[in-house]
């Protein structure tokens, strides 16, 4: 039960850092090609 508790924590680790890492990328990525296409 404790290895299922780490993880479950490890996996919200890993979501909140991809989320935080990956959501201006994907901002960016959409604000240069719809907003100001090249």
């Amino acid at each position: 039960m404790s290895d299922f508790n780490f993880n479950s924590d490890e996996e919200c680790l890993n979501v909140s850092v991809r989320s935080v890492v990956l959501q201006p990328l994907i901002d960016t990525f959409i604000h240069k090609t719809l907003i100001h296409p090249q």
